[in-house]
Order: C-alpha cells, then sequence, then structure tokens
C-alpha cells in the first residue's frame, strides 16, 4: 500500500468510512501508511449537537491539477449535494 501511495500517477480518495480508515492508516498524520500494528490517536469525534446536515454546497474550480477536475477550467462552479449526521 505504501508503494501505491507514493507513485505519481495515482489517486487515494476516503469519503465517510473511507476517510476514517485513511486517518486510522496514519495517512494525515505522516503523508504514509503507518505500521498496521500501531494505532493512531487521530480519530473523528461524534457530532454533540445530535443533527444530521443535509444541504447543497457551492464549489469552485481553485486548481485542475486533480483528476477530478482537469476537464474544467478554473473558475468554474458547481453544486454538490451534502448529507451526514456528524
Amino acid at each position: 500500500m505504501s508503494a501505491f501511495l507514493q507513485r505519481p500517477d495515482t489517486l487515494t480518495l476516503g469519503i465517510c468510512n473511507g476517510f476514517q480508515m485513511l486517518m486510522k492508516l496514519g495517512v494525515f498524520e505522516n503523508g504514509e501508511i503507518s505500521d498496521f500494528q500501531q494505532a493512531t490517536d487521530m480519530t473523528l469525534a461524534h457530532n454533540t449537537n445530535g443533527r444530521h446536515v443535509t444541504d447543497f454546497v457551492g464549489q469552485k474550480v481553485t486548481s485542475i491539477l486533480s483528476p477530478f477536475f482537469n476537464t474544467l477550467d478554473i473558475g468554474d462552479t458547481f453544486v454538490v449535494p451534502i448529507s451526514h449526521a456528524e
């Protein structure tokens, strides 16, 4: 997995539980997968207000270096629906 993350032609995206998995693997602490036996102190916390958020969020393209945006133009805007409880 570390070799995959170090390749310049790969992309890793973690959404929801996938984000927490990447966080628990240590990717955000040092930019690489930590020893699987070593637990990280970083974690997500529960939403203390008990709300569920559902909304539409406006996004503006400020860079086209990402494979997600390389077919768009800088300055393009679009709307992303979000829905999350925590």
